[in-house]
């Protein structure tokens, strides 16, 4: 029984190449519904990745093997492939512009993911300055605030956060 939990386990590796063949599958982003299965993909990567890279489930060691290798967490490659792409929708500006999107696509076809993270944490951060230099400009300060002495504001987080 024991065998059977243990086929039934995905590795990290496995997961991330039948995303890039589901990817690959994807010619004429033209068709209806390719481009929210291309980011549907690109979020799964993302996600992947992000495991491997950061939340990997063995502790350092000298034992420790590739993170390709390692069992897959379903939970939170779901979670947060889905908050990527329904909560911080960080694909959206990627997936509008066509030379990002291949861009994109190609990037996700090489390596362990690390790109793609670099890739859609420069497009959120480039949306969040532009989206919060639009706030400033349009929005005038309240007179009570202009009274009361600068504070410094928080440290922002340097990615999505869900």
């Amino acid at each position: 029984m024991a065998e059977t939990a243990r086929k039934t386990e995905m590795t990290c590796g496995e997961y991330l190449t039948q995303q890039r063949i589901a990817l690959a599958r994807h010619r004429d982003l033209g068709a209806p519904g390719a481009k929210e299965q291309v980011v549907e993909c690109l979020s799964n990567i993302y996600a992947v990745s992000y495991q491997m890279n950061f939340e990997r489930r063995e502790p350092p060691s000298r034992t420790r093997g590739p993170a390709e290798m390692e069992t897959l967490d379903r939970e939170l490659v779901e979670r947060m492939s889905r908050g990527l792409r329904d909560k911080a929708h960080v694909f959206s500006d990627i997936a509008a512009d066509p030379w990002r999107l291949s861009e994109a696509v190609t990037t996700a076809q090489h390596g362990n993911g690390f790109p793609l993270i670099e890739m859609v944490n420069t497009a959120f951060l480039a949306r969040t300055a532009q989206r919060e230099a639009q706030h400033d400009a349009t929005g005038p300060e309240a007179p009570s605030r202009q009274a009361r002495p600068a504070q410094t504001p928080a440290p922002k987080p340097a990615g999505p956060t869900l």
